[in-house]
């Protein structure tokens, strides 16, 4: 059993980024509607890599800004930019699709468009500064908490609803709504990753209200526009959930 689950965990990794399984896991499954229950475990492996690269960085640079840019650019990296281009698309599909049908159409063409980019643009800014108000002692967790807790929100859509992406794309975010054991997973899995770190002095109750309101407001949203979710939809939400915490940090340092 636990040999299983941690193929599903690598699968998950070896899935979600540019990450490659160990050699010592010789075990081909075929799972990912079960691996990603370990989405928000992937988060937290981009997210420490990406806040140890960015020290780095900062150790032989001295330099704050440098130091977040090196985060933001190393999840890009490990990731392959999966959810970036998720959310571009999104911007595109909704920004210009009339209706459902349209708004498909859109999100399957991959070449990006004036929303696309646009929304890629204000997406980097805001990260960078919404990071640059936070303290810098506390930058390493902020980072570190923020891919977990927003890779939990886009992983509810998996659990809460269908799934509709086209054929002319394989699905990534497979739906498993109706396994009772995501929604409690995520839900449980992020609670209890705002309670460890908060319990160390940080308090998390104004991102994680902020998280809440964000998910519902998201899940509405697209429920009205397309009657489920597709990978862009979960790319999107993985973004703007992120962006939604660091946001909501500020305030907890003021």
């Amino acid at each position: 059993m636990f040999k299983q689950e941690l193929a599903y965990l690598f699968l998950a990794i070896e899935y979600y980024t540019r990450l490659s399984k160990p050699i010592f896991l010789t075990e081909n499954i075929d799972g990912t509607n079960r691996a990603i229950r370990f989405y928000p475990i992937v988060g937290g492996i981009i997210g420490l890599l990406s806040a140890i690269f960015a020290y780095l960085i900062f150790i032989f640079l001295n330099s704050g800004p440098l130091f977040i840019l090196g985060a933001l650019l190393t999840s890009i990296i490990i990731t392959g930019a999966m959810h970036e281009k998720g959310f571009a698309r999104f911007c595109d599909g909704m920004g210009e699709g009339k209706n459902k049908d349209t708004i498909l159409n859109i999100m399957n063409d991959i070449r990006i468009n004036t929303y696309g980019l646009l929304g890629l643009l204000f997406l980097i800014l805001w990260k960078f500064f919404a990071l640059s108000a936070v303290p810098f002692t506390e930058l390493f967790t902020i980072i570190f908490v923020g891919q977990i807790v927003s890779r939990s929100c886009a992983g509810l859509l998996t659990a809460e609803m269908e799934h509709i992406n086209s054929e002319e794309r394989k699905p990534l975010f497979t739906s498993v709504a109706g396994e009772d054991f995501s929604s409690r997973f995520y839900i449980l899995l992020s609670a209890g990753v705002l309670a460890l770190v908060g319990s160390h002095g940080i308090d998390f109750l104004h991102p994680l209200i902020a998280l809440i309101l964000f998910y519902l407001l998201f899940k509405n949203y697209i429920q009205k526009k397309l009657d489920g979710y597709t990978d862009d939809c979960v790319g999107a939400c993985q973004q703007l959930a992120e962006l939604v915490f660091y946001i909501s940090c500020i305030s907890t340092f003021k």
